[in-house]
């Protein structure tokens, strides 16, 4: 019976771990699901802001969304190799201030790393699709870049469709990231970190299913 149990809670285990390790939002994801981050679960308690009144998106241009993929597969990549610096060089700054600093975030992210490392999580493909058109939030652009993913977890495969959120100065030309895994169970979480964002944005879609071998 208690090998039984074991072996269940594994599979649970394993089933919430899924698309969450697709960059560095699955480190929001898995705190918010144990509760062991307070400022994150607070944040999901505030009020929403009211919705924008200034709606203006475009289609970026095929040079924008060749520099976008190309920084996009950056962030992907360096999760891919535990390069936590490089990690949180790719990340938006609204990231942190839901996590009360770069430290804190930083701090969490080695040990979530460290964490999956022991569960013997690996990614074994990850795609990158057509960016969505690029939506105007304040002083900054903002778009969605689907994702198609194949992870393993010991002998568990996972294909996860997801996103990530991008976004930018409207006078630069550097994309910072967040994974839409983390706002997928209170989709609120991006008017937070974009007050200014439309409230009819699209989202791409995210889900997420076990696999045969």
């Amino acid at each position: 019976m208690k090998t039984l149990n074991r072996t269940t809670a594994l599979d649970a285990q394993t089933r919430n771990m899924n698309i969450r390790m697709i960059g560095i939002l699955l480190i929001a994801g898995l705190m918010l699901a144990a509760g062991q981050y307070t400022a994150y679960s607070q944040a999901q308690t505030q009020t929403a802001p009211a919705a924008s009144n200034s709606k203006v998106s475009r289609a970026l241009s095929s040079d924008e969304k060749s520099a976008l993929l190309i920084q996009v597969g950056n962030i992907q990549a360096a999760f891919n190799r535990g390069d936590v610096e490089g990690i949180m060089n790719l990340t938006h700054p609204a990231l942190f201030r839901l996590f009360g600093g770069r430290d804190a975030l930083e701090k969490l992210t080695r040990t979530t790393l460290v964490q999956l490392q022991q569960l013997g999580a690996k990614f074994l493909s990850a795609e990158f699709g057509e960016p969505s058109p690029a939506y105007l939030a304040g002083n900054e652009i903002v778009c969605f870049v689907p994702s198609t993913s194949l992870i393993q977890v010991q002998e568990k495969r996972i294909k996860g469709q997801g996103y990530m959120i991008a976004a930018r100065p409207i006078d630069s030309t550097e994309w910072k990231f967040i994974d839409g895994a983390g706002i997928e169970s209170n989709r609120e979480l991006l008017w937070k970190m974009f007050p200014d964002l439309p409230r009819d944005v699209q989202f791409p879609v995210w889900k997420q299913e076990l696999v045969s071998q």
